[in-house]
């Protein structure tokens, strides 16, 4: 039996153009689910994350000082959204000297808790990220004479 060339090279092409066409799709998708995860989680950070605004000093410890980026306060009701500095004074237990944290402030019941923590080897959210947590804490209530208390002046009243 002869076999005709031209049958079984297009029928294979088109196996592979099948083949070939799914595998993009999966990989479409994939990229699709990856870029979606990386919005969700990356998001707060790229969007409201003063990387260049100002920080403005609002609370000293001897353990370390607290700072707030004014202009990147995202007001919703009398919940105020904003991110903190932590500079600390000396490297904590994990060699980290500064920690970004996306907090939210509850101005009519006068409470607070952080969304989000980064965690930076150098001073001032600089050098290399060292960790990422993402889970919401509990709400804690402000007492007055404490830092929570002075955040709490600076995104509420200003």
């Amino acid at each position: 039996m002869k076999s005709v060339p031209g049958n079984w090279q297009a029928a294979r092409m088109q196996a592979e153009q099948r083949c070939s066409s799914r595998c993009r799709k999966g990989v479409r998708l994939l990229k699709t689910k990856t870029v979606y995860r990386l919005v969700f989680v990356l998001l707060p950070l790229l969007c409201a994350s003063p990387a260049r605004a100002e920080w403005l000093r609002v609370s000293k410890t001897e353990e370390m000082a607290i700072y707030i980026a004014p202009t990147a306060i995202s007001r919703k009701g009398h919940y105020q959204r904003f991110w903190q500095l932590h500079d600390y004074r000396t490297p904590n237990e994990n060699g980290d000297r500064s920690a970004r944290v996306f907090t939210e402030f509850d101005c009519r019941k006068g409470r607070i808790r952080s969304l989000q923590w980064a965690f930076f080897r150098g001073p001032m959210g600089s050098r290399e990220m060292t960790a990422w947590r993402s889970k919401p804490e509990d709400w804690i209530e402000v007492e007055p004479g404490t830092v929570g208390e002075a955040v709490g002046k600076h995104v509420c009243d200003g």
